[in-house]
């Protein structure tokens, strides 16, 4: 594969859902080519055209942060928390009075 055509135009799409066990990625990027090729190797190689390149492979090779989950507090945790916070600008405040920083 050789990259032609304007930078603009040089994409690359991954391409992955949840029930297929396969993700592909066509690219018309020399350098995400040249980076797949090592990763990967040829063997997941599937098409290799002028400009551009496909590579398959098992869906667990995406390595994609995952979304954490948002957590709530507790009631009794929340109030805790609270006063902790309350404490703290309490002790915050007296130093700042005493001239302690």
């Amino acid at each position: 594969m050789k990259a032609q055509g304007p930078k603009h135009e040089r994409e690359t799409i991954i391409n992955f859902n949840e029930e297929e066990e396969t993700a592909s990625i066509w690219t018309a990027s020399e350098s995400v080519y040249r980076k797949l090729i090592k990763r990967l190797g040829r063997a997941y190689l599937v098409d290799d055209g002028e400009r551009h390149a496909e590579f398959r492979f098992p869906r667990n090779f995406l390595g994609l942060p995952r979304l954490k989950a948002k957590k709530e507090l507790d009631p009794s945790r929340r109030s805790k928390l609270i006063a902790q916070v309350a404490e703290a600008r309490k002790i915050q405040g007296s130093a700042s009075k005493n001239g302690h920083s």
